[in-house]
Order: C-alpha cells, then structure tokens, then sequence
C-alpha cells in the first residue's frame, strides 16, 4: 500500500515499533553484487548466419541481394580497443537486426574468470541500457508485435521478450552510439521459473522482471511459423528473480557508458529538429536580442516539450530509478518522421563523465549507415539547456502585453519539463572523480511522487536504489505492505534524516500567510517524524542535490523492545546556556544590512475574495514595489516599513492609489538582489567576514567565541576555492586551486587577503530558501535585531578526565577537514573492493552482510585510541555551535554522514536541529524541572526551552553490535551514555563537521 500519495494519521507507538521491527530485517546485496560480476549478460548480434552464408537469413532483403550486405570493414578510430567488447560482432547497419544471442563476459572473455571465481574487475562500461514503457492499452497490433528471435546462453533459440519496436529503437541508437552490446531488462534478467508462471504467461513469452513495474493490456500475440518452431529454453534453477532483478538497476544503468529512454514522442519536420539543436547552442550565449523575436522556433520546441510532458516513460517508479543511476549518460530517444536529417553521430559520448575511458572503434567512425536512422537522441543536459533557454525567453516577455496570452499558456508547460529531469546540484568533494553519485530519500520520493509501482515493496527497492543505500530491508520477507513505513525505516537505518526536516515539505496553500490548519506548515514542529508521518503526498525537496557514495554506514540500530515508541538514533547533543552579546556588529553593519534586504508585500486573502483575485491583488503590489525601475522608492518604501515595525501606513503617499486593506509585508535579503551586484556581493562578504574577525578578536575575553567563529565558518564556507592570479612569468593569468582553513585564526585573515582579496564573496556557499533568500542568513539577521546570539557547548556524555579553563590547554594539531574526508573516502574503496570480492565467492558471501560495519568500526576505534586524551578532551571543550533559539535548551543535532562534508548539502543549512527535553528514566514523561531552573522560553520560531540535563541519572547505552566502553590509552574507558529525548522543536543551528558520535539516544 502506499500511503506517501496522501494525507495520513501520525505514527502511533505501534508504527514506531514496526519501523524498529524492519530493522532486524536487514540484508546485504551479495546475490545482487555476484550477479553483477559473474553473471550479467548482454543482448549482441547473431551473427551465426553471415559468417556461414555471407547474410542473414531471416532477412528477406538480405537474401534477395547479398550484394548489399559486405562484410564489414575493419573497425578503425582513435578508441583503443576493450577485451570485453571489442571482438563483438556489430549491430547491421544495412536492415534491421532480427538475431540476437546472449553474451556473459564470465563465460566468453579469457581471463575474466579464474578458478570459478570471477576476478573482481569492472563491468564493461561500452553498452547502451535500454529504458522503456510497454505500448499504452489500445495501441496498434504492429506495436506488440514479437518476430526476433534470441539464442540463449545453452544455444537453444527462443522468441524475445521484448517488443521488436523497443529492439529496433535500441539497435539503432546503439549505431548511433557505436556500441555493439545492449542490456534490456526483459532479455538479460534471469527469468522466472517456469513452475512460477501462469500458461499464459508462457504463451506471451513475458516472463521477465519488467512485468513487475511495466504491465500494460497486450492484444492477443499473432504467431508466425518461424516463432512457432522455436524451441523453448530449459527453465533456469529457481532465483530471487524479483529481488535481483529490482536492486540490480543501479548498477547496471550506472556502469553504462549510456541510456536511451525511449519515449513515444516523434521529431516532426527538419524545423523542429534544427529549433532544437539552435537552442541548444544558445544557452551558453543567453542575451542576444536575435532570440525573442524568433517565436516560431520556440513553438517548435515547445510542441517538444508537450509531448515529453505527458509521455507514458515518467509515469513509471522503476524508469525514475533507471534515470537517476544513468546520471548524465541519459539520452531521451524520440522517434523520427522520415525524411529529418540529423543527430545519426554521437560517439563523444564518453566525455559526458570524468574519466570515462575512450569508446572502443567501430566501422561507424569512418562509415555511413545504409539503413536511415529512425531516432533521435537528446543528452539529459542538453534537454535542461532547452528548458532553460526557453523559460528565459518567455520570462522576460510575459509582462509584454501582446505576449502574455501565449506566455500564460507555455509556461505551465515549461514548469512540468523542469520537474522531469531537475538539475542535481553536484556535491562531490574535492579530488574525487567517477565516484558513483546518489540521491536522499526525499528528492527520492519527490521524483516518484507522481509515479506508478504495484508493490510497495518494490516501491521501497526503488528508493534504496536510488539513494544507494548500502543496507537493505528484506521488505519481501518482513511482509510489509506499507511503503511510508518501508521507506522511512530503510531511510533511518541508513542514516539519512531528510525525511524528517520541515524545509522538505510545500505548503499547499498558494497565498501567504498560510492559514490552512491542515497543512504541513501548521504540524511541521510536532515532534520526531513531523511533517512526514502526516503528510508524505507534500514532499518536495527545493534542493535536489547528488551526493558522493564515499562514507560507510555504520549501523547500530537495535529493536529495543524495552523501549517501546522511541527510536535509537546517533546524534551530537549541545547545552545552549549563553546569550553572547554582539551589538557591537550591529552598530557597525545595520545600514549595510539593510541595504541587502528587499520589500516583499503579500497579499492576504479578504473574506470572499477568490484566489484568482487575491493573486491579482499579489502581482500588482509585486509590480508597484518590487519590479519598479526607480529605485530611490524601494529604498524609501523598505525604509517606511522598517521604521513603522513592518507595515505601511494607510496614508503613506507610497501607495499611489493601490488598496492598502489585506496586505503585508516583509523585508529579508534577497539572494538574485545581492547576486546581481559586485557590490552588493562585496557587501556580504565584508558582514560574514567582520563577523568571524569579530569573533577572531573577542576570545580573549570570551574563549567560546572562538568555537563559534568556527562553526559559523565550516557551515558557510566552500570546500575549494578556484582563483585566477597573475605570474609574471606566464602570459596572462594562472588558474590556482587553494583549500580553506578550517579553523578562523590569524592566519585564516592573511590567506583570504592574500588569495582573494576582491572577491571573497566566492568562499562562501550560501543555500537559497523557497523565498529567494539565503538559509544560512538567520544568524546575522538576529545579530542585526536582538544584537546577541544564543550560543551552547558540545555535551560529550563522557567523563572528562580534568576540569581547567580553555585557555591552559595546548592546542594539538588535527587532521584536516578534506584529510578526513580523504581516509573516509579511501576507506570507503577499500570496503567496496573486498565486497566485490566477497561477493564472487559463495563461501563468504555471509560474511558480506557484516563487513562493512565492522571494519568501519574497527578504523574508528584505532583512530580514536591513537588520538591523546588531552587531545580529544580539548577540541571536544572548544565546540562552539549557535542555534536559531531564545533561550537556555538542549539541542540535539542528529548525524548524517553526508551533513558532515565540504560540500555541504542544502539541507545541513535548513531546521535539521531538534530542541529536545529529557524524559524521566523509563517512561515517556518529560523531566520535573530542578529549582532555579529557567521557565519554558518560545522563540521566534516557535522553540521551546528545554532541560538543560542537571542531576539527572544517565544510564549506560547496552548496545549488541558495538562496545559501549571503548579503550583508551593508559586504562582508562569513556562510557557512552544513552538518554531518553523528546523533540520538541525543529530548529536551523551552525555547528562544526562532526565525525559519528560514539553516544546514540533515543527519541521520541
């Protein structure tokens, strides 16, 4: 069942207790990674007939004039040549292909396997990965018809799977392409056992796994007499065929050097493929005035874009995952009219990712094809530069009176191909090239908010691929028939907590303020699994993002039957006892400020007054203040509202004439504003930057100033900074990589000055919010209003071994931020190196499950038992974080590992912070607050206080698969201590790059 469509009651205890129920349910990937290895098979030509007879035999041109068919040339070309493929025969290029046969590299290349087990090599990336959509019910009889014939890997011949329009579209990119192999689901899968299938299904020849996610009403089959006198082959040994043939998508559309997903859509006329490949060209020149005037390209292109829009291909779950794995290898093939001319070459494709080897040679590379291709194909980036061209282009006209009409007609249109195939903000740290990418489980469900899966433990196959997660849930065994559940316990196990933060979830309502009570703006602070308990179906990540597969999970997630209705998770917890005061950078920066902010005015529904008008109302008051030239009266109307606590008086002349009833409004930086100018850039940068000087100076008064300039500093800055500086002895200007300081010191000042002293804008990576300004932005906005910021220090829950004041201890060099990630990412290779060979061998394949896990944790528990106590305990003593809170809590900062990274993702700067207060042991009860202690505070966002934690009994965390009391040098242990937490508030913070934290609490 899958509930993430609609709205739903919240997780009760029993919910809660089924997610941790799913979690003893875990699985490793070793049938799935074997069969990768050992057993993936591809479809490639047969060419049995030519080598005897000098032509194909079931071809009846091929017969009738032999002459047309010569063998091949020799391939040529600069490629060099693979192995695997190279010594494959090609695909015809003369007459469409009707003969094909499996090929396992395992079974054909010498050297691939070695003592029955395969050698742990890279799959052979020259392939095209077919993606597809069975026909719509109703279609032609000609669309379902099934005349190739494929020779399995025994030698026995059978009648395909696969649709012969879905194999000649794939043979005919794959010319395109130049590759000689094709993997497609229904002929490379292993097959359900034929004691599984139905007759039917046997007479059909569809046992195949793309049943599972590709059904559609089929007319009944028409047989010939060659079909007919196939004989079918032996049914295989009984597989998990359901299993593998879900989980093995991302890594066979991953390791493609390309994909073809083959829509319905046709190119109609030369004008319309020549529209195309212009647009594509003037993305990268943006501005030239020829482009508005020429509307008749436009529509061409926007006839495209229709047609993509409601094609059939994004309707479906599996093809969702299959698009994302394939990364920037996507092509989306459309059919062609005959006659377009054009897009038949596409042989760079191996430069569409780094480090990709060169493309083997093809007789293609110097030859033309005989048989006219029949597609065209589009990269994935090349159909983002379309959209984005063509919405520019009508957002710059559509307050063009002669234009609007048609602009309010194409824009919807342009709105559904951005929401396709959205840009995926790439989030590989420095260094790191061909590193497989994933995705979080809410850009997951964004992407299949609107997509079909029968299974909703299927569904949850699909999201584990697309994130790649490196723990499974065993869905199929545990019987769990609800995919909001499934999902976010699958999402919990792997550490990844995007479901669980606010910023994730859009408002229903389209005018502002939201008033509906129902929707996820008014529940979104109502504890641990708010909003996404109650309303999975509002999901929408406004940052999608890849991510880099490079840190190992590990998990210690445990069912904790004593603890009914609470969660187990790793998190970082910080007692926030200080208001620092900083009014001295108000003084200094408010005017600057100020002039980075704009005037948003809102309309505010009136009683009747329908939404058509209230958004009128919206556009007009858009246009009166903000869109306005004259910019002396935004500055005086920004001024007005300021001065007048955030409205505008009813007799202020600024008006003009416009309604002053139902309106608000609100001053905030605007992020293209700022953007926009080198000065206003400059401006930024100097607030952020005297801010950290500020707090660089104030540590000798205030040692924990010094942790908070730091934390502010890892959660703005970039990971690189890339800058052009002149040497005199080249021509012109050099191109220099430089890393960051991590910490802000001295010596942090004399590089920015140094390295870029106009520009200092470029080292800080600010996150734009749903409004247009900058998440990030909340602390200076405090500093501008209250003139303090509330700042608290990093509860270790282990016994500190002395007490002294910061400033006695010396300081002890630490491994760099991008050094930590580099052995992260080391130690990441060499898990994946060892599975791969775990996985080729069924003697240990049960260790694979437990592998990952125990050498993580062994390499933490070495690096931690070589670090010197003192050392530890002084950089755990200097952790300074700031949340957006007012007054005395607890926060707990919950670990993600992929938070933890430069780059950091947009989500780390949204309210991934929970205010928590403690429970009393044993029970779900808040905590009796201690005399003297501070009455329960609301902040601006609704943060409540929470205990700050004294004289409480903490009971020691009993954990099965990790020690709960490491060594440490000298004898001595640091027992983790586990406490019971209830979240009370989601909050924004700033806080350093953590590593996992030893203690794990449980929340509720």
């Amino acid at each position: 069942m899958n509930e993430t469509r609609s709205r739903q009651n919240p997780f009760g205890t029993e919910d809660v207790e089924k997610i941790k129920t799913l979690w003893e349910f875990k699985i490793d990937r070793a049938d799935v990674d074997r069969w990768a290895l050992r057993d993936i098979r591809f479809l490639v030509y047969d060419d049995t007939d030519v080598k005897s007879n000098g032509y194909d035999s079931d071809d009846e041109e091929g017969v009738a004039e032999p002459v047309q068919n010569d063998p091949m040339p020799a391939p040529s070309g600069s490629g060099s040549t693979c192995t695997v493929c190279s010594g494959i025969p090609e695909f015809p290029r003369n007459f469409k292909t009707r003969r094909f046969r499996l090929f396992k590299p395992a079974d054909e290349v010498p050297g691939f396997v070695k003592e029955d087990v395969a050698v742990p090599v890279e799959i052979c990336p020259h392939y095209l990965a077919v993606s597809h959509c069975r026909p719509p019910p109703g279609s032609a009889v000609t669309a379902f018809r099934r005349t190739c014939r494929v020779r399995d890997l025994d030698g026995t011949t059978r009648a395909a799977r696969a649709l012969d329009d879905v194999l000649d579209r794939a043979v005919d990119f794959a010319n395109t392409c130049g590759l000689r192999m094709i993997w497609i689901d229904q002929e490379c899968l292993p097959p359900r056992s034929l004691v599984e299938r139905p007759a039917s299904a046997l007479l059909r020849g569809s046992a195949d796994v793309s049943d599972l996610d590709k059904s559609a009403t089929e007319p009944p089959p028409s047989f010939s007499p060659r079909s007919l006198s196939c004989r079918v082959a032996p049914p295989p040994p009984p597989v998990a065929f359901r299993q593998i043939g879900v989980e093995v998508m991302d890594i066979v559309y991953s390791k493609a050097i390309a994909t073809a997903g083959l829509h319905d859509g046709v190119v109609v006329s030369q004008q319309q493929l020549d529209s195309i490949n212009m647009l594509i060209k003037y993305d990268k020149s943006r501005g030239s005035e020829p482009l508005q005037s020429q509307h008749h390209q436009y529509w061409q292109v926007i006839q495209l874009l229709k047609a993509v829009a409601g094609d059939r291909w994004y309707t479906r779950a599996c093809v969702a995952q299959e698009a994302v794995t394939a990364s920037l290898g996507l092509f989306l093939v459309f059919r062609r009219e005959p006659g377009v001319i054009g897009g038949s070459r596409m042989r760079c494709i191996e430069g569409l990712e780094e480090g990709r080897t060169r493309l083997p040679p093809h007789s293609l590379d110097t030859q033309e094809r005989k048989l006219s291709s029949e597609v065209v194909g589009i990269n994935v980036l090349d159909f983002r530069k379309l959209v984005r061209t063509t919405e520019w282009v009508y957002t710059l006209i559509q307050f063009k009176a002669p234009d609007r009409r048609i602009t309010n007609i194409i824009m919807p249109i342009v709105d559904v191909a951005k929401t396709l195939h959205p840009t995926l903000s790439d989030g590989k740290p420095p260094g790191v090239r061909n590193r497989k990418q994933a995705i979080n489980a809410a850009t997951a469900l964004t992407l299949l908010k609107n997509r079909d899966c029968r299974d909703a433990h299927h569904r949850i196959a699909i999201v584990a691929n697309m994130c790649r997660y490196e723990i499974r849930i065993d869905t199929a065994k545990a019987r769990c028939d609800s995919a909001r559940t499934g999902i976010l316990s699958l999402a919990l196990l792997n550490s990844d907590l995007s479901l669980l933060v606010p910023e994730m979830y859009a408002c229903s309502t389209r005018t502002k303020p939201c008033t509906n009570t129902d929707c996820c703006c008014a529940i979104k602070n109502r504890g641990l699994l708010s909003p996404f308990d109650t309303h999975p179906d509002a999901i929408c990540d406004p940052n999608p993002r890849q991510s880099p597969y490079i840190r190992p999970t590990v998990h210690k997630h445990g069912a904790d039957p004593a603890e009914p209705g609470l969660l187990r998770l790793s998190a970082h917890t910080w007692t926030v006892d200080e208001g620092l005061s900083l009014g001295i950078l108000r003084d200094q920066y408010l005017e600057q400020w100020r002039g980075l902010t704009t005037l948003r005015p809102t309309p505010v529904p009136l009683k009747g007054e329908s939404i058509k008008a209230t958004r009128r109302r919206g556009l007009l008051l858009a246009r009166h203040f903000v869109d306005t030239p004259d910019d002396d009266f935004r500055a005086q109307a920004r001024m007005e509202v300021l001065q007048n606590g955030g409205t505008l008086p009813r007799d202020s002349p600024l008006w003009r004439g416009l309604d002053p009833v139902g309106v608000e409004f609100k001053v905030q930086p605007d992020a293209n504003y700022i953007e926009g100018s080198p000065e206003r850039r400059r401006h930024m940068a100097e607030i952020v930057f005297g801010i950290l000087r500020h707090l660089n100076g104030l540590q000798r008064e205030n040692p924990r100033a010094a942790g908070l300039a730091n934390s502010i500093w890892q959660s703005l800055c970039v990971a690189t900074r890339t800058t052009l500086a002149s040497d005199e002895r080249f021509s012109g200007s050099l191109v220099q990589n430089f890393d960051l300081p991590d910490t802000v010191c001295e010596k942090f000042f004399v590089n920015l000055c140094d390295h870029n002293p106009l520009n200092p804008f470029d080292m800080l990576q600010l996150d734009k919010d749903r409004s247009g300004g900058y998440r990030q932005t909340w602390f200076i906005e405090r500093i501008m209003q209250q003139g303090k910021l509330w700042i608290g220090s990093y509860d270790r829950a282990f016994p500190a071994s002395k007490k002294g004041p910061l400033e006695e201890r010396t300081t002890t060099a630490r491994a760099t931020i991008l050094q930590r990630q580099l052995r992260d990412r080391l130690l990441m290779d060499h898990i994946l190196a060892t599975k791969q060979e775990l996985a080729t061998d069924p003697s240990k394949a049960d260790s694979l499950s437990k592998y990952s896990a125990n050498i993580a944790k062994y390499f933490e528990l070495s690096t931690l038992s070589s670090t010197p106590r003192e050392a530890d305990e002084e950089w755990a003593r200097s952790l300074v974080s700031t949340f957006d809170v007012d007054g005395p809590c607890t926060v707990a900062t919950p670990y993600d590992p992929v938070r933890e990274m430069l780059p950091h993702p947009a989500v780390r700067s949204m309210s991934a912070c929970w205010v928590v207060k403690e429970l009393s042991p044993h029970s779900h009860t808040e905590r009796a607050e201690e005399p003297g202690s501070a009455s329960a505070q609301v902040g601006q966002d609704g943060c409540r206080e929470a205990d700050k934690g004294k004289g409480v009994e903490r009971r020691q965390s009993a954990e099965d698969d990790g020690p709960s009391k490491p060594g440490r040098p000298g004898g001595d242990f640091y027992p983790a201590v586990s406490r019971r937490y209830k979240v009370v508030d989601k909050v924004k913070g700033l806080w350093e790059l953590m590593d996992r934290p030893w203690q794990q609490h449980l929340f509720v």
